[in-house]
């Protein structure tokens, strides 16, 4: 009989490695919670083309918008745990349940972490024309005219969490006005409607350098290389502030620790080819540690931050 049994346990033990070993079965779905053609399905379709490459089944990216990205995120949520569907994201995904009633999911411990992709510093910027030259002259200036406001992307974005951060650490009260993405709020931003905004660098970059916006600061711990003579936050005045917009791969809760270590290994080696190199580089994208750890301690980080801004700010979606 215990001979039986041990048997029993090493022919399980031999079918479950195999089960493991065989990811991915069949195409792989890499859910993004926006239509094609913006910086988060960009860099989805890199990394997937990538992965599938050296893969024995193609990696598919799927776009799934709506609700600010609620509607992809709860999807991937109730997948089977079976690292077939996987949901690649920006920050926002861990901001919008602490102010969306409608997203239906906890950041933490509804998803397996996967992957830290990458993050893009933020600039704050004002109209080329602003009198406005440095972080600590807008700061003056709101302290004089009430009337100055933020514009941002859109509620619980990078852009706007990163404004409410700047109002707290200069204490402001510039009001915050929310568009429908990037592009409404650069334009506005640069014909003078609001006074000032900070937005992911890339999406700047074209109008700093055609000298429709001016740079105040940039929110990463260095200087960028693409904009040298512009000061970080913390050179202006705000000692240790630093925020950026992210990138990250999540499954479903449950994920086989084997399983998670697989797919990471898959992400990691398609993050350090020389192509994906290249390209984020051009994107102004920055890696760093993309282990599963690296995203879980990122996300604790940020919930953190943003259930504190929520509390002070009573930041809704509306």
């Amino acid at each position: 009989m215990k001979i039986t049994t041990l048997a029993l346990c090493i022919a399980w033990a031999s079918l479950s490695a195999a089960a493991q070993a065989a990811w991915p079965e069949r195409p792989v779905r890499l859910v993004v919670p926006y239509t094609p053609g913006g910086s988060v399905d960009t860099l989805a379709r890199l990394v997937a083309d990538e992965m599938g490459r050296n893969l024995s089944h193609p990696i598919i990216v799927e776009n799934k918008p709506g609700a600010s990205g609620i509607v992809a995120s709860q999807h991937v949520a109730r997948a089977t745990p079976d690292g077939h569907t996987l949901l690649f994201h920006a920050s926002s995904q861990v901001s919008l349940p602490q102010v969306d009633a409608n997203a239906k999911y906890d950041a933490l411990k509804d998803f397996s972490h996967i992957a830290f992709i990458g993050e893009v510093p933020l600039v704050v910027a004002v109209p080329a024309n602003s009198p406005y030259k440095t972080l600590r002259d807008l700061q003056q200036g709101a302290r004089a005219d009430s009337r100055l406001s933020w514009g941002t992307s859109g509620i619980a974005t990078a852009s706007h969490l990163a404004e409410e951060l700047l109002n707290r650490d200069l204490d402001i009260k510039m009001e915050v006005v929310a568009y429908r993405g990037a592009a409404q709020q650069l334009t506005d931003i640069i014909g003078g409607h609001v006074a000032a905004g900070v937005s992911p660098v890339p999406g700047a970059f074209p109008y700093l350098k055609a000298e429709r916006l001016r740079a105040l600061a940039v929110t990463s711990p260095q200087r960028l290389k693409t904009l040298p003579s512009v000061p970080t936050a913390a050179e202006s005045g705000l000692p240790g502030f630093e925020f950026s917009s992210w990138y990250g791969l999540w499954g479903p809760a449950g994920l086989q620790d084997a399983l998670v270590r697989d797919i990471h290994a898959a992400v990691h080696k398609a993050l350090s080819s020389d192509a994906i190199r290249k390209k984020f580089d051009e994107l102004m994208v920055e890696r760093g540690d993309d282990s599963p750890a690296a995203l879980r301690a990122k996300v604790q980080t940020e919930s953190r931050l943003v259930e504190q801004l929520v509390k002070d700010n009573r930041i809704v979606i509306q």
